[in-house]
């Protein structure tokens, strides 16, 4: 079973989420990936980049490869230890940011991989205190 596989919901990719390893004292880590649509297709066939995606590709000069409609995201950060999951954190409160992106489930998982992680670990967001 693909990694990515159990955390669809009606059809949806809702995010995936596990702690990783940190350097820094009193910093936690944490890797979260999220399945951004490219495109809207229309029934009569018309397909339509989402605004949302223009923004996202734009603002990191990403040019996904012909008839791809999906973009992964990982994007690995450390937060404060103490941080309070009863409190929304910002991107402000984000240290140590990286952003990683593949155009399918099989690259993503290799990244992964190539980054020491093990895609097997990743659980839905919603199970864990993820901090943002």
């Amino acid at each position: 079973m693909k990694p990515f596989e159990v955390r669809r919901r009606n059809g949806r990719f809702d995010g995936v989420a596990m702690p990783v390893p940190t350097s820094t004292p009193g910093k936690v880590g944490w890797l979260g990936i999220y399945r951004c649509e490219l495109n809207h297709r229309w029934p009569d066939g018309k397909v339509e980049r989402l605004p949302s995606a223009v923004g996202l590709l734009n603002g990191f000069n990403i040019n996904p490869p012909e008839g791809c409609d999906v973009l992964w995201r990982a994007r690995l950060f450390e937060v404060d230890a103490s941080y309070d999951e009863s409190h929304w954190l910002s991107e402000d409160d984000l240290t140590n940011k990286r952003d990683h992106f593949a155009f399918s489930e099989e690259e993503m998982e290799s990244l992964l991989l190539s980054q020491g992680l093990d895609p097997s670990k990743l659980r839905d967001m919603g199970e864990l205190p993820y901090p943002i």
